[in-house]
């Protein structure tokens, strides 16, 4: 599992950019793209949550709600179709899953995601980006650090309104992390962080639910919202939609 440290996670956009390879007949289907510039009641249609996880009447999308030792999920019902030719943490997750929920999974270290017997297994098919919010004791964990028009900022800061952008390119087999206040007026092109993921196209399926875990631990919990959720998985190299509330 790909991991990093996040203490406030309140907007995200993701994009995933396309697998380069030789196409023949049928074309490649259309990119699957949404935007959420906030969540609202009638997006239960669109959004399926189960465990703490709900849509909140101020607009916020709930996967914790601050009790211990709880988990909740949240996926968009369609399924995506890709575009891809140890523990002692919690927090929540970004998900490509093959299912819109995830039953039988544990809190704690695994976030709503696995349990003790299938952790690590490769059957699972199941890709995730970590945020800790209560810092656990795997290798792959970065501090968090956020990005200004013109530099990466390694230091405590306020909590407010905080960017997420992720990005896989297919092409080269790059994941990245951009963290940025809300507020700046011109969105920071800098990586937090940039990973080689060579074999992503063995995990994911032909088609991938994408969504949303998180999960609480037995002493300390948090909760967790999201404001937006901008997406786009496609072939043409285009980004997800700017997210602006």
């Amino acid at each position: 599992m790909v991991s990093f440290l996040l203490v406030l996670f309140q907007f995200l956009i993701f994009s995933v950019q396309a697998q380069s390879g030789e196409w023949e007949t049928p074309p490649p289907p259309p990119p699957t793209e949404f935007i959420f510039k906030g969540f609202r009641e009638n997006n239960n249609s669109e959004i399926q949550t189960e465990g703490a996880a709900a849509i909140k009447p101020d607009g916020l999308l709930r996967l914790t709600d601050g009790n211990l030792s709880v988990t909740g999920t949240a996926f968009y019902r369609k399924p995506s179709l890709p575009a891809l030719a140890n523990g002692g943490s919690f927090g929540f997750t970004f998900t490509l899953s093959p299912t819109p929920n995830r039953p039988g999974a544990d809190s704690g270290q695994y976030f709503g995601l696995l349990n003790e017997t299938n952790d690590g297994n490769p059957t699972n098919h199941v890709f995730a980006v970590e945020f800790d919010t209560i810092q656990g004791f795997k290798d792959w964990t970065v501090p968090v650090a956020y990005t200004t028009e013109d530099e990466v900022k390694e230091e405590g800061f306020q909590l407010e309104p905080i960017i997420i952008r992720l990005d896989y390119n297919g092409q080269n087999q790059v994941l990245s992390l951009i963290v940025s206040f809300a507020k700046l007026p011109i969105a920071p092109s800098t990586p937090f962080i940039s990973h080689v993921v060579p074999k992503l196209s063995e995990i994911v399926q032909e088609e991938m639910y994408v969504g949303f875990t998180a999960a609480t631990g037995k002493d300390r919990s948090s909760a967790h919202y999201l404001m937006g959720w901008s997406f786009r998985s496609c072939r043409d190299g285009l980004t997800a939609d700017s997210l602006v509330l």
